[in-house]
């Protein structure tokens, strides 16, 4: 598939910087959701699956690195002390991050079916 004009215009501009590049993301699509197996078709082999694994690791990295704020009292096997062990993200969304992209697909749903509810039966 081909990308127009306006497509490129926005890469383009989004590309600009990280901090662009982010600002665009949480303006357009703050949560980027695919299907999984569509992404994989849609990508070419081997270097689209390689290059899908490698950002799936870096987002896993990059996360390990993001304090939760929470710490866990673990017993220090040498000194024989409690010390306070910092938790970290996983790769799983946490509880507030799954909350916030729930409430962001609905309001995507309500845009384009006004009369949806939740309590719906599945489509």
């Amino acid at each position: 598939m081909a990308l127009d004009e306006k497509q490129l215009a926005q890469i383009n501009v989004a590309m600009r910087d990280p901090e662009h590049l982010k600002r665009w993301i949480r303006e357009t699509r703050p949560f980027l959701i695919f299907k999984g197996t569509d992404l994989v078709d849609s990508l070419e082999f081997p270097d689209g699956h390689r290059e899908l694994q490698g950002i799936v690791f870096a987002y896993h990295m990059h996360r390990m690195k993001i304090p939760t704020g929470e710490v866990l009292k673990e017993k220090d096997a040498v000194l024989g002390e409690t010390i306070d062990v910092p938790q970290y993200k996983t790769q799983d969304l946490t509880v507030e991050e799954m909350d916030r992209c729930i409430r962001w697909l609905c309001g995507r749903i309500l845009e384009k079916s006004p009369a949806w509810q939740l309590s719906d039966p599945p489509l």
